[in-house]
């Protein structure tokens, strides 16, 4: 009876010591959902979707689409709206003269301007009363799409806790982060 019981104890103690040793299965990433209004922007680019990316109630979706100056696009899905990054309705509101740099920058690229595409995912940061900033950087060039790099601006996409959209608002230019040689 001991020759029994001993393998028994051995494979429970072992069951048990092991069953700790295990990770906890890692929960799936939600499901992202085409919604509607999202589908409606991305038709008249004939964009697909490539990959999202979710911060706080706001989505960020990566898509492939159709246009004369870049390939690829980024959508915010808020709570309240949907819209293409570089929406030059928004880009445009946008003050470059108010930045204290932009006079040194204007100075070397005397026609610079805020220019769409060519973005990466946001960085994200956390203000005051739960407010997600979405922060994209945007070329500074001088006065055309092919022209050449003057400098950098980053601007930030603000958010409410809730996900409702607050505005963009210019947070800094910068010089381009390399020197083009002439």
């Amino acid at each position: 009876m001991v020759k029994i019981i001993v393998p028994i104890i051995a494979v429970l103690f072992s069951t048990v010591v092991f069953a700790q040793d295990k990770p906890e299965a890692a929960k799936p990433e939600p499901k992202f959902v085409m919604t509607q209004p999202l589908a409606d922007a991305l038709q008249p680019v004939n964009g697909k979707v490539l990959e999202t990316k979710t911060f706080g109630n706001v989505t960020v979706v990566h898509a492939s689409v159709t246009g004369a100056d870049h390939s690829d696009a980024y959508f915010i899905v808020a709570k309240d709206k949907v819209f293409d990054i570089d929406d030059y309705s928004n880009l445009s509101q946008l003050n470059l003269k108010s930045q204290p740099s932009f006079a040194q920058l204007a100075q070397k690229y005397p026609n610079i301007g805020i220019w769409p595409g060519s973005h990466m995912f946001p960085k994200s940061e956390t203000l005051a009363g739960g407010v997600t900033q979405l922060i994209f950087t945007y070329s500074l060039l001088n006065g055309c799409h092919a022209c050449e790099l003057g400098g950098i601006a980053n601007v930030g996409f603000n958010f409410d806790k809730d996900g409702n959209y607050l505005g963009e608002q210019l947070l800094a230019l910068s010089p381009p982060p390399y020197s083009a040689s002439k």
